[in-house]
């Protein structure tokens, strides 16, 4: 798997080196790679939506 950094744009992108041989490959995608794009702050943004979720559903 490559790695690229974007620093402007605060992402990471992966993409893969052949999904020939993958069995998930026609549910995941019809080009010849696969490319994940990540923001940098994935992990603080998850934590923080997962706060918010608990305060609604505890406010309900």
């Amino acid at each position: 798997m490559r790695k690229q950094l974007h620093r402007k744009k605060r992402n990471v992108t992966y993409v893969s080196q052949d999904c020939s041989g993958c069995a998930l490959k026609p549910s995941c995608t019809t080009a010849e790679r696969r490319t994940v794009k990540r923001h940098l702050d994935d992990d603080a943004l998850n934590r923080m939506d997962a706060r918010a979720i608990n305060i609604r559903t505890a406010a309900a």
